[in-house]
């Protein structure tokens, strides 16, 4: 994986190499082995590159030329068929020069054009531009694992990876975003998220076209996920081939993700994700490391666990343990690499997870991201099931629903307020999408919210700008009655994977350390013919069984004992236990405090000051206080990212080493 940066100058005036510079310097942390950048021949667009080698370390320099046209391309990520694609385009005349699946993307787009992110499975967020067209042509693979920034503004166009490195262009305004405060502060992802203003993200699955650095347009190159789930579901399909068809899948997604000049390890949580991910690839590896971080506090500790699966599987087991402290520690440096707060500081876990991987000499390892999206892992997937069965049920129909609604409270306490809410608020649900939604109720819980806490007259918030609206903004209902409520819950889920999951747990807190982060459960292949499967054999509802078909499909994967366990949410000790600790009582003072809160200009300090003061009264185990937690917690976070990418300018350095590319 990389870091690229991208300046077009709409004028046709030359782009400095300064530019340039600057942001690959914002960025060297994702790509630690080599630098370069390239011009075009006119001088008005400039790219640079940051790289981490993983294949062909010599041949995959970039920027990098096309070999039959004046194209040059910045790739981040990986193709995982590009041996496949390296012999069809090669038999169709492209004269391959690198071993690189880099130079694969600019032959695909070579022969496809716009057309050609449909035809990679990987990873990817790449920039090409035509010196003779002189167009930029960009994209983002279809779940959003690698990210793609980009900005109008100052007569340019400028892309990057992370939004620091646009941030760090003189004329780029620093500012945080309305949209963002008033939808992903509040638990409400659209399709794409950017902290700043102005700067904005493509979304998962769409390309980017800019003609002479002018009228930018973003579009989806991806399946229309609508249209796939109603059209791809086989009803006749039963749970035997089903179980037979994810461990087909599972098992070839790891297998394409073996591929690299270095060695492959794996993160192991100690859950059923991990655990799968860490047998497939020591069935091939006996090398095989493991890394893993554990709590000081027990209730959130899986260490042990994990260390069994490990010596299972036979792998080497390397872990680092964690407390309140070292969080308070690493907050202000994870929220740089993150540029989003989080609910809860697990990012910082694992931003020192990567630093351990990289310590033991790793550059690429296996994560589980993306299963629990895929296979229904959430506990709000089976309490929605348990909604829809008790609905209208009487009877003894209606004693086993609240029997299963008593054990479902019992077994996901740790999740409780995070993942689900007590009581029955379900009942008198709006059904916008034909059923009980713990989605849509979460995001009708802060509707309103917006003008209670944030500046309204600082940020011209408006109603449109409610939190509940924006939930519903680029949701279409009536589409979404036509699917299986389970499919409409995993679609919601996969916007909050792309806008906070993936960038708080995966790619920003990965290469912050130069790792590679791999996820097999995004495999565009096994993502395609998951969604082929009825969509009820994904849960037992009878045993409150969460992801079924991955604990069925590998039997002969997961340790004695260990079959029965149900999802553990990766969770790091929460706010309240960090708020307690020396650095984090300064670090919500210095943050929080009613002058810092007027300064920055974001909250108000008033209705904040009454939340920080009520909060440590509240009984650790309320729901209230586990909502306070997250909500005070994001608060602290969005301060850290106005002292750091607002208040202050972004250290850059225009004198990086970059050495003369294409």
């Amino acid at each position: 994986m990389c870091g690229i940066a991208v300046v077009v100058d709409r004028a046709g005036g030359r782009v400095d190499r300064a530019w340039l510079a600057r942001m690959a310097s914002t960025q060297a942390h994702r790509g630690p082995d080599q630098a370069g950048y390239a011009t075009s021949t006119r001088g008005e667009a400039g790219l640079a590159h940051v790289r981490l080698a993983i294949l062909d370390r010599e041949g995959g320099l970039q920027p990098m030329r096309c070999a039959r046209s004046s194209r040059l391309i910045i790739f981040n990520g990986e193709i995982y068929d590009h041996e496949a694609l390296r012999r069809e385009l090669g038999d169709a005349g492209y004269p391959f020069r690198t071993r690189s699946d880099t130079e694969v993307v600019l032959a695909a787009y070579d022969r496809w054009g716009a057309d050609c992110p449909a035809h990679l499975n990987g990873e990817f967020a790449f920039v090409i531009w035509d010196d003779t067209t002189r167009t930029v042509f960009a994209a983002r693979d279809a779940a959003g694992t690698k990210p793609l920034f980009w900005h109008e503004g100052g007569g340019r166009l400028s892309l990057a990876s992370e939004g620091k490195a646009i941030l760090a262009l003189p004329w780029v305004e620093r500012a945080l975003s309305k949209d963002f405060l008033c939808g992903p502060f509040f638990g409400v992802y659209p399709r794409a998220v950017s902290a700043f203003k102005g700067v904005h993200c493509l979304a998962p699955g769409e390309s980017l076209v800019a003609a002479q650095g002018q009228a930018v347009r973003t579009g989806p190159w991806g399946p229309d996920r609508f249209a796939q789930e109603r059209g791809g579901c086989d009803p006749a399909m039963g749970i035997e081939e089903a179980r037979a068809l994810v461990r087909r899948e599972v098992t070839a997604a790891v297998e394409r993700r073996r591929v690299a000049d270095v060695p492959v390890h794996v993160y192991l949580s100690g859950g059923v994700d991990s655990t799968l991910l860490c047998g497939l690839l020591a069935r091939g590896q006996p090398e095989l490391t493991a890394f893993h971080i554990g709590f000081d506090d027990p209730k959130l500790d899986e260490t042990q666990r994990a260390r069994e699966v490990a010596a299972f599987h036979g792998a080497r087991f390397e872990a680092v343990r964690f407390g309140a402290a070292d969080l308070a520690a690493d907050l202000e440096r994870t929220l740089w690499h993150t540029e989003l707060p989080v609910g809860n500081p697990n990012s910082v876990a694992r931003l020192a997870l990567s630093r351990l991987a990289r310590d033991h000499g790793a550059k690429v390892c296996l994560t589980g991201e993306g299963a629990d999206e895929l296979f229904g892992g959430y506990p709000y997937f089976k309490l929605e099931a348990l909604w829809r069965r008790w609905e209208g049920a009487s009877g003894p129909e209606a004693r086993t629903c609240r029997a299963l609604w008593r054990r479902f409270q019992a077994m996901e306490q740790a999740s409780k307020g995070l993942g689900w809410y007590p009581g029955s608020a379900w009942r008198r649900a709006p059904r916008t999408f034909g059923f009980a939604s713990f989605n849509e109720l979460r995001a009708l819980r802060v509707r309103g919210m917006h003008r209670r806490l944030l500046r309204a007259d600082r940020l011209a918030l408006t109603d449109a700008d409610d939190p509940a609206a924006r939930f519903y903004a680029d949701l279409d209902p009536l589409a979404l009655r036509s699917l299986h409520p389970m499919q409409v819950s995993r679609l919601i889920a996969d916007r909050q994977l792309a806008g906070y999951l993936i960038p708080n747990l995966g790619d920003r807190v990965e290469m912050a350390h130069g790792i590679e982060g791999r996820l097999p459960f995004l495999d565009t292949r096994l993502r395609a013919a998951v969604e082929t499967i009825p969509p009820e054999h994904h849960l037992d509802l009878a045993n409150l069984r969460e992801k079924r078909l991955l604990h069925e499909a590998f039997p002969d994967m997961i340790p004695p004992g260990a079959g029965t366990l149900h999802k553990h949410p990766f969770l790091a000790p929460g706010w309240s236990e960090v708020s307690q600790t020396k650095l984090g009582r300064a670090l919500f003072e210095a943050h929080l405090s009613p002058t810092a809160l007027r300064d920055a200009g974001i909250f108000r300090a008033l209705p904040l000051g009454v939340l920080r003061t009520v909060w440590p009264w509240l009984p650790r185990a309320s729901n209230l206080r586990r909502q306070l937690d997250i909500l005070l917690g994001s608060a602290l976070g969005v301060q850290v990212l106005h002292a750091r990418f607002v208040a202050q300018t972004i250290p850059s350095d225009p004198e990086f080493p970059l050495d003369p590319r294409g």
